[in-house]
């Protein structure tokens, strides 16, 4: 689950139901999906330049 800045928590979804942000790009390095609220790619360790800790919350509260 991914909740999008919004606040709109989303299942698997490339963007967000309530606001339209994306929410899974493609690495950059080896192209595998990965959504925003993770820090780096879990396939390859690759920074992800669209995450960001202060936006992005992986756990609803």
């Amino acid at each position: 689950m991914v909740r999008c800045s919004c606040g709109t928590d989303n299942m698997e979804k490339k963007y967000c139901t309530n606001c339209g942000t994306q929410l899974l790009y493609d690495c950059e390095k080896c192209k595998k999906p990965i959504d925003i609220t993770e820090k780096f790619c879990g396939t390859c360790g690759t920074k992800n330049p669209h995450y960001n800790a202060e936006a992005y919350n992986t756990h609803p509260r």
